[in-house]
């Protein structure tokens, strides 16, 4: 140490012998200040300060039991207080508080448009064609999104028939035509008011056509009104099924059959009779009502704007 060190030492002790009451041992005050104590007493007066002490720790032993048997108290009491509240003293009335609806994150629109589903079935007559155009009307009057007539029917009246495709043909909004459920069909004029839809769609199990007009009890129209007249029905029959959908589609130039028109035409021949088979369908859909079934008129010639796109016949093939 150096002169200052050993000069402060000597400071320090004088100071802590002359503080002490009473003073220090010789041997305890030759001792370094910083690790000077005072020996424990002994005797009786030692005995008496270590009853005390022990005395002192019981008495906060007791006081901690004490102050944690009053918080238990308090604690039971909050409990049971809780488990009356809002009942006629019993935990099993106790109303549970109902849970807030959580808020969606993307709230709709207050009105959005609405689809409208028009289930028709039956004999096409005044009464349905009646139903449908009227539904159409106050569909569009109601700002709906779509309009779906839904179909099941054998057939009927042209005129009733004609009501209803011009009033799907002429809609503003969107117009499906749905036949269905499985064991529905669109036999008959209900053909042609299947086509006269913007979308057509059909279940399971349901049927198409035939579509030949006839008269009212099944009779040839020839038979019943003559030559003209069947030529007449003929000709809007087969409207309705190639110039009008055209005409809804915006298929400009197509549809018909005359000079300047684009050859969209299928060669059928009516006397040839065939089996559905779905493995030799062109199409990725495998499925028809169909399958299996033994028809006649079987389509010879396929041509697609002026080319021949499909044929039986192989001279006809590319």
């Amino acid at each position: 140490m150096s002169d200052s060190d050993l000069d402060m030492e000597e400071k320090l002790r004088s100071f802590a012998a002359s503080t002490r009451t009473p003073p220090l041992p010789a041997e305890t005050a030759a001792l370094p200040w910083t690790v000077q104590s005072e020996k424990p007493r002994s005797g009786a007066l030692g005995r008496l300060s270590g009853a005390d002490a022990l005395a002192g720790r019981a008495g906060r032993a007791l006081f901690a039991t004490a102050r944690l048997a009053a918080t238990l108290a308090v604690a039971f009491g909050l409990v049971f207080a809780a488990s009356h509240t809002r009942t006629s003293g019993s935990a099993s009335d106790i109303v549970a508080p109902e849970p807030s609806p959580r808020p969606s994150p993307l709230p709709g629109a207050p009105n959005p448009p609405e689809v409208v589903v028009l289930p028709t079935s039956g004999t096409v007559d005044d009464v349905m064609a009646s139903y449908v155009s009227g539904g159409v009307k106050k569909a569009e009057a109601d700002g709906a999104a779509a309009v779906i007539v839904q179909l099941d029917t054998l057939g009927g009246s042209e005129a009733s028939m004609t009501t209803i495709y011009k009033a799907l043909e002429n809609a503003t909004i969107p117009t499906i035509v749905w036949v269905g459920p499985s064991g529905a069909k669109a036999a008959s004029a209900g053909t042609f008011i299947t086509l006269s839809a913007n979308l057509a769609y059909m279940a399971p199990g349901t049927n198409i056509g035939a579509a030949s007009p006839v008269a009212a009890g099944g009779q040839e129209i020839t038979a019943i009104a003559g030559p003209t007249e069947a030529a007449k029905v003929l000709r809007d029959a087969v409207a309705a099924m190639t110039s009008r959908p055209a005409k809804i589609f915006g298929l400009a130039g197509r549809g018909t059959i005359k000079p300047g028109s684009v050859a969209d035409v299928a060669v059928i021949d009516l006397k040839k009779e065939f089996t559905v088979n779905a493995g030799e369908f062109l199409s990725k859909s495998k499925n028809s009502p169909f399958i299996g079934w033994k028809l006649k008129g079987a389509a010879e010639i396929t041509i697609v704007g002026g080319k021949i796109v499909w044929s039986t016949n192989e001279k006809f093939k590319s």
